[in-house]
């Protein structure tokens, strides 16, 4: 075929697009529950379109095909320059062949079509994500007691730990601990000096009591 005229089409989408389609048909990966890819937002890039009649058509066509308000810039704004950017977007990927094919040739002239562009630079771009969830806890213990006083801890039904050493100036003591599956209270006491005191914390109202030396396990 002898084209009359040579303009460059820049499209980012259409024959990969169709590509993608053709495959999914033929491949029988579709189920009933699957859903058709909607709402593809699409870039085409227009080169050397030096008259303005040409200019008019491509909006106009885009127009007819782009989900409403989604071209840009609107068929009624017919680009000035040679060189210009739509974009939009389509219902479905079939509609780009649609497209694809009404852009290259023009029949509105005469009764035989003439191709008026070519394609160049088809692509395809479409991101997948999962839904991911982790989780975490943790059981953070807060002890206070007198600057300089011994300290000790004592899960139930555990050995005691002196945490005197980790005990901050302050008199502050704060670390990671576990709970066990039947374990109602976590027991702490101090000596400072000649005087001892004994607390136990409930691990499910988180409670603090002080308690008789004789209930300390």
């Amino acid at each position: 075929m002898r084209l009359t005229r040579h303009h460059e089409l820049i499209s980012t989408v259409f024959a990969a697009c169709s590509v993608l389609a053709a495959l999914a048909a033929q491949s029988g990966c579709q189920s009933p529950q699957s859903t058709p890819v909607q709402n593809i937002r699409c870039q085409l890039s227009f080169s050397s379109v030096d008259r303005p009649a040409d200019r008019k058509r491509i909006g106009e066509l885009l127009a007819r095909y782009a989900v409403p308000g989604s071209l840009n810039p609107p068929a009624a704004a017919v680009p000035q320059s040679s060189d210009f950017v739509y974009t939009m977007s389509v219902p479905r990927l079939g509609v780009l062949d649609d497209i694809h094919a009404q852009l290259l040739m023009d029949s509105s002239t005469s009764a035989d079509a003439r191709q008026v562009f070519n394609s160049r630079e088809p692509a395809f771009k479409i991101n997948f994500d999962a839904a991911a969830i982790a989780g975490e806890m943790q059981v953070i213990l807060r002890l206070r007691t007198t600057p300089g006083a011994k300290l000790f801890y004592k899960p139930q039904d555990a050995a005691e730990q002196d945490l005197t050493s980790k005990v901050q100036p302050t008199g502050l003591v704060e670390f990671r601990t576990n709970i066990h599956r039947g374990q109602d209270f976590i027991y702490a006491r101090t000596v400072s000096g000649q005087v001892e005191r004994f607390i136990r914390i409930n691990v499910f109202s988180q409670q603090v009591e002080e308690i008789d030396p004789r209930q300390y396990p």
